[in-house]
Formats: structure tokens, sequence, C-alpha cells
């Protein structure tokens, strides 16, 4: 296989005391093609193209707000779809204590015509009397999908058959909410617990039966469950963070969700020396109870732990080296059934900031 990508960035932004503006113009070229003895299958080329406008007013009476549009214009071999999106946001500033927000975008898309969605969210912050600090929160939220241009030309292309040959695929819809408590301590112990719920209709997913390309899961998909988080300071230059996620979902007919582990794990240690110019994480996940489908039939996924390595050294404020490692051990995984995860890999890299 072959993958070739370019991307590039250019931003504008203008801020005073009253007011911010932002415009910037993205690109992205991607390439893929995949060969068996010589003979090329499966060959895309994508591009992706996205102007946006973000402002924002901070001098309002009790309130601030955030606005902008943004245009994206997505190329498959040659083929192009926009979508152009505006959107505002409310943000309240009448206390230190109870904070409101609400958020509505409005879509236009060449596909699949105009959608609209929303959020909303509150916090209440209690102070403690041990200098600690307690935050209640909840969210509610609307969204959709449109299918991606690939997964259109896919169905429509020489390698589809019936039945995703003769499926008009329709965009997903989705709702959710999620309420959760935060505990700050005075020393910046953190630990926070979240129930979420979420649903999804008429999700997107490939044949795995036959191979026919992409269907519809007609009806309602969920996911629900708990998260817990923590973050606690062993000294000034070690950290230890965590995380723990229960995720009871369910398909239309009754099975869990494709590749959607039921637990999920992640525990992290940061240190910070030299002044803070050197920083090393290590992070290990662990996956456990996730399935995927081969023919139609349910397949179990085998349970897995990866670690991760991080690090980067500032040599001053204008330079800084960086690396990476990647699954340290070599741990041989899968996250989808019979594609393997690549093995140990590092990367290094400059950052430069004029």
């Amino acid at each position: 296989a072959k993958f070739d990508q370019q991307a590039s960035r250019i931003e504008l932004s203008y801020a005073s005391d009253k007011y911010s503006h932002s415009i910037s113009y993205a690109s992205t070229e991607t390439d893929r093609d995949n060969l068996a003895s010589g003979v090329s299958t499966f060959a895309t080329s994508g591009e992706l193209q996205r102007v946006e406008y973000v402002g924002s007013a901070t001098a309002l009476p009790g309130f601030n707000l955030v606005y902008g549009l943004d245009h994206e214009e997505a190329i498959l071999n040659g083929k192009g779809r926009n979508n152009l999106g505006t959107y505002i946001e409310y943000l309240s500033d009448f206390s230190d204590h109870v904070f409101f927000t609400a958020g509505v975008r409005h879509d236009d898309n060449d596909d699949f015509g105009t959608n609209n969605s929303f959020r909303l969210s509150a916090a209440w912050l209690v102070d403690l009397a041990d200098g600690g600090l307690l935050k209640y929160r909840g969210s509610y939220g609307t969204g959709f999908r449109a299918p991606s241009p690939f997964e259109i030309a896919y169905n429509t292309g020489p390698f589809a058959f019936p039945p995703a040959s003769s499926v008009a695929l329709k965009q997903e819809k989705s709702r959710g909410y999620e309420f959760g408590i935060e505990y700050t301590s005075s020393n910046n112990l953190e630990f926070q617990a979240v129930y979420f719920d979420q649903e999804v209709e008429d999700a997107v997913i490939f044949d795995l039966a036959g191979f026919s390309g992409y269907l519809q899961d007609t009806g309602t998909s969920t996911s629900k469950g708990i998260e817990l988080s923590t973050g606690i300071p062993i000294s000034a230059a070690f950290d230890v963070v965590g995380n723990y996620t229960y995720n009871d979902t369910e398909r239309p007919n009754s099975l869990q969700r494709l590749r959607r582990p039921e637990h999920l794990s992640n525990l992290g240690l940061s240190y910070f020396g030299m002044d803070d110019r050197l920083n090393l994480n290590a992070f290990y996940r662990i996956s456990r109870d996730a399935i995927d489908e081969q023919f139609g039939v349910p397949v179990a996924l085998d349970n897995f732990g990866v670690m991760d390595i991080t690090a980067s050294y500032s040599i001053n404020d204008n330079f800084q080296i960086y690396s990476r490692v990647e699954n340290l051990f070599d741990e041989e995984y899968e996250e989808i059934f019979t594609y393997n995860k690549t093995g140990r890999a590092l990367f290094v890299g400059v950052r430069v900031n004029l």
C-alpha cells in the first residue's frame, strides 16, 4: 500500500479588549493506492479545502458571544461536494459560580440539504471549606453526519454490488446528554465522574457479511455508561493521571456496537524537570470486551494493552526537540478484525517558534 499526504494551513487573527476575529484557510491532499502483484486496486485521490471565520464579542452585558462560518469542499477523484456552516454560541458571564452556554449551528450540504443542530450546557461551582472546589455540570446536544464522499463513491463504483449498490445512504443523526461531578482539592488533586447517554439513528456501516459496500444500520444505536478520571500530583515533578470508561452499547439488532470496547482505561505518568524544559510522559491503554463482525457473524476481539511514551526538551523559547515511541512493547493487537496495528514505532521532530 502507498499513502501520500500534504497538509497546509494559514491564519490571520486580530484581537482587542472587546472583539476578536480570525480567518483561516486549510488544505489537505491525500493519495492512496493498493498494489497486488504490481496492479493498482482501490486507488483514491482526495482533497479537503476549508475556509473558516471565527469571531467573538466579550464586552456584552452579562454574556459573551462566539460566532462564525466555515466553507468546506471535499473532493474525491475529481468530484467535489460543498458544505457551508454558520453558528453562534452564547456564553454566560454574569456569575463566578453559575454558567450557561447555548449554541446553534446551521449547515447547508450539496448532497443532503440543510440541517440544524444545537447544544446546551450548564455548570455550578461550589467552594468548599477545605479550599477545594466542587463542580456539577451537564449538557445536551444534537448532531448529524453526512455520508462521506468515499462512502457514496464506493457504493456507486465498480466494486459494489447489491445490497449496498442499491442503497441511497442517508445522513446519521444523533443526540446525547451527560451529567458529571468534578472535585478539585486545594493541592490540585482532581477527580471526576460522568454519566453519558448517546443515540445515533441510521449509522453508516460497512457490509461485513457480503462485502458489498456501505449499508445503513437502520434504527437507533445507543451508547451509555460512566467515565471516571483522576489527576494526582505526587510531587512538583511527577503527576499521575488515569481514566476508566464503561460503555454499554447496542445496535438496532440488539447486538453490541462494533469496535467499541465495553471497558477502556488509561494510566499515565508525567515528569517535569530542568525548570520545566524537560517533559516525559508514559501512557498505558487497556481495551477489553470489544467485538467485530465477519461474514455477518460477531467475532470477539482480543483484549490488549499498549504503552506509548512521549518526550520533549525546550532548548530555549524558540526551539524544542520532541519524540514519541508508540507501542513500546511491540504488542500484536487488532482494533478491526484481521487488521493488525503497527508495531513499535519511533518519531523524532523539532518545533521552531519564530
